[in-house]
């Protein structure tokens, strides 16, 4: 463990957002929360803050309501191109378009593989085959993803219409 790291055990009761901004109020998560899935706790939290900003990336940022809206739209876009239960790769930089692609795939049920653009592109196409992607959500042009993955791909031009016409 890192030197300046330490664990707090659960004797010491001290909350995790300590040493956090003080004029937010902690709200403790609800156990019952624990058995819902993810969604529904962001569209609850989205619900009370839309216009807050949710995801910002140094290059663009989203608030809670531009990202529910996305994962909306692009999660009826997985839902018709890829059958229940198939995985869909997503190949993304580190970038606040991440999170929506994340959220649109626990939308509709679809396990997310995440896929490193950084890597050889041989080694990310073995990925996809070995995961059985039926779909790749990337803001890469099809052009450069070379066939890589045949079932389709949902591009950056699909994720700025998404995201109310917004581009990075």
């Amino acid at each position: 463990m890192a030197p300046h790291l330490q664990w707090l055990s659960v004797s010491e009761q001290s909350p995790l957002d300590r040493d956090g901004p003080v004029e937010v109020p902690f709200d403790p998560f609800d156990p019952a929360w624990i058995s819902r899935p993810i969604c529904e706790r962001f569209d609850q939290i989205a619900g009370r803050h839309l216009e807050k900003t949710a995801v910002d990336d140094g290059e663009i940022c989203f608030s809670y309501g531009e990202i529910q809206r996305a994962s909306l739209v692009l999660a009826r876009s997985i839902e018709a191109r890829v059958p229940p239960g198939s995985p869909v790769g997503v190949l993304l930089e580190h970038s606040a378009f991440f999170a929506i692609a994340a959220l649109a795939c626990l939308r509709v049920g679809r396990p997310l593989v995440p896929i490193d653009p950084r890597h050889p592109a041989e080694r990310n196409a073995l990925i996809g085959l070995e995961a059985g992607l039926q779909a790749v959500i990337s803001d890469r042009v099809e052009d450069e993803l070379n066939g890589l993955f045949k079932r389709g791909v949902v591009g950056r031009r699909q994720l700025d219409r998404n995201c109310a016409g917004r581009s990075a």
